[in-house]
């Protein structure tokens, strides 16, 4: 026995099972199965079929017979079973476009599917940031080419060179010819100069200028090229000693945007690059109206100095090894713990005390001394364990550890024998609470008017572009570079911002709208490219429905539903 059954969703759709029951003599039970064939489409009220249907060579007459005793106006051409396939396209998407062609075979419409949704959701992105408007300015017609390149480095990680497999997967609208590794390799060299470059970050900072701080940071980026200007072996953060370059990012505090880079070689410290990254992004956006936070890194008369002679307002913290560093610190540790004191943060509240003082050479700054018994208590815990280890090593393990620096520094030897015919060993107490004595404290200067909080909450903002270097190292694949001129360097480094400045306004929208709890950066960009179209022989597309998941990532980014019929021209008109 066989029969049609109906089953209706939540949302209205009807879908068409085919039923069977079959007696087993063998388990004396009846055997039942249902396939689901098809639904009905809400327009029409006739069914489509699905590609199941058509599999069931030698039950489809009599499933047509049992369709055309429900549907009287339902007719397929079982002969043709494409044709109906064809209907069923359209008729799912209600795409009335092409309702009046007829087709023989699949292969007479259908030129593929692709990914749809990741490069569509980029775009949007990069509209919003007015991103390509500015890219089209200020280097041309050759950002078509430029921003599949983009759209690569922020979901693939791989090679660049590489990249015409991955987009020959999506569609990337009219946005150039393929890209081939000689034709990537030339955009790469002669694809941008160094005025174009120049000139968009002129444009991009101009777009995005606000009264907000920039942070200021570096870190280095290795590369296997001998061709690399300024490329030296020298040791990264990690005690590596590789030949890397350093790259120096100024990065919007508020904006969570990166704004401009520059690059130096590897054995350069970062006091040393801040007044030459400072003069080029002078010269490019027209002068130094910025306020700058920095890390103690930054910090050197010189480069104090130089900020007060430009007038740039700044926020730097201190080394806690300089002489009126110190000085604070002793001054205020006996009134530090007042609640007066105490300041706000997102985790355990801490002290703070503002004092304006001579600094160096008649050069008046305010001062702001903060205290974290959180962190003392951290350290202290620390450096007791490595006391407790280095101590029962000397005396259980291995004498030799007292070759070890951290044992000559917190421990003495006397030449009386113990029982266990060892020399006796004491601490070091001296040196134990010099290590301590700093411990937990924070010295800031500046030439603003803030007060101890906002000063403090600045500061901490500097953290963005921390994350900024780590995209760079990780997530956008520059931690190993593999270019092999200086052209090739500078371009590459350039596209590599362009989708920083991407993936930093994604990360940023995920945190306001509290995207980030239900989703990482990668989840996301995942589920967006889920979205497929199909593509027809004169290259006009039909996207596919959104699930739930999909319509609330775009909603949260105030960015259309791609649900349109897309002509080969990349205008779209709306099917509904």
């Amino acid at each position: 026995m066989s029969y049609l059954s109906f089953q209706n969703d939540k949302s209205g759709r009807t879908y068409i099972n085919y039923d069977t029951c079959v007696w087993d003599s063998k388990t004396k039970k009846p055997i039942k199965t249902k396939i689901l064939i098809g639904k009905v489409d809400n327009k029409t009220g006739l069914p489509v079929l699905n590609k199941k249907f058509f599999t069931l060579t030698t039950q489809k007459d009599k499933i047509i017979t049992l369709l055309q005793e429900k549907f009287p106006s339902f007719s397929l051409n079982i002969n043709n079973p494409s044709e109906n396939a064809i209907q069923q396209y359209y008729s799912y998407y209600n795409d009335e476009c092409s309702s009046n062609k007829i087709y023989t075979s699949v292969n007479d419409f259908f030129e593929g599917t692709k990914t749809f949704g990741y490069i569509y959701f980029i775009r949007h992105i990069a509209l919003q940031l007015d991103l390509i408007n500015i890219l089209n300015s200020s280097i041309g017609n050759i950002w078509r080419q430029i921003f599949p390149l983009v759209c690569n480095i922020i979901y693939a990680n791989v090679p660049i060179i590489d990249v015409d497999d991955w987009l020959n997967d999506h569609y990337i609208y009219n946005l150039g010819n393929s890209l081939k590794g000689q034709r990537i390799s030339e955009l790469l060299v002669n694809g941008i100069t160094e005025a174009e470059r120049n000139l968009f970050y002129k444009k991009w900072y101009k777009s995005i200028k606000d009264k907000e701080f920039i942070a200021l940071d570096t870190s280095s980026i290795s590369t296997y090229s001998d061709n690399v200007l300024g490329d030296e072996y020298c040791y990264n953060e990690n005690r590596e000693k590789l030949q890397q370059i350093n790259a120096c990012l100024l990065f919007g505090e508020e904006s969570h945007l990166p704004i401009y880079q520059s690059i130096y070689r590897g054995n350069l410290k970062d006091a040393s690059t801040l007044r030459a990254t400072l003069e080029g992004f002078s010269t490019i956006v027209g002068g130094l109206d910025i306020n700058i936070v920095m890390d103690k890194g930054f910090y050197s008369t010189k480069n104090i100095v130089y900020l007060k002679n430009y007038n740039v307002k700044f926020i730097v913290s201190v080394p806690l090894t300089t002489k009126n560093a110190i000085s604070l610190v002793e001054n205020f540790r006996q009134i530090i713990n007042d609640p007066n004191n105490l300041i706000e943060t997102n985790y355990t509240p801490i002290r703070g005390i503002f004092h304006h003082c001579e600094w160096i050479n008649g050069l008046n700054v305010n001062a702001h001394i903060y205290y974290n018994h959180i962190s003392y208590l951290k350290i202290e815990k620390e450096l007791y364990s490595l006391l407790n280890e280095l101590k029962f090593k000397y005396i259980n393990i291995d004498q030799n550890i007292k070759k070890d620096p951290d044992f000559l520094k917190y421990f003495i030897l006397n030449n009386n024998y113990n029982i266990n015919h060892t020399k006796h060993i004491s601490y070091n107490i001296d040196s134990i609470k010099k290590a301590l004595s700093l411990s937990g404290w924070l010295v800031i200067i500046t030439n603003t008017k803030y007060n101890t909080q906002q000063i403090y909450s600045s500061y901490q903002l500097k953290d963005v572009v921390k994350k900024s270097f780590w995209a760079y190292n990780n997530s956008l694949g520059l931690d190993k570079l593999q270019v092999h001129s200086e052209n090739s360097f500078n371009n590459k480094l350039f596209i590599t911002f362009l989708a920083l400045i991407v993936e930093s306004y994604i990360r940023k929208i995920m945190l306001k709208t509290k995207l980030n709890y239900k989703y990482t950066f990668r989840q996301l960009i995942k589920e967006v490219s889920k979205i497929k179209c199909f593509i027809d022989k004169n290259g006009n597309i039909v996207t596919k429905h959104l699930s739930n998941n999909q319509k609330f990532i775009f909603n949260q980014f105030n960015i259309p539903y791609p649900n349109e019929y897309y002509s080969k021209n990349d205008k779209c008109i709306n099917r509904d």
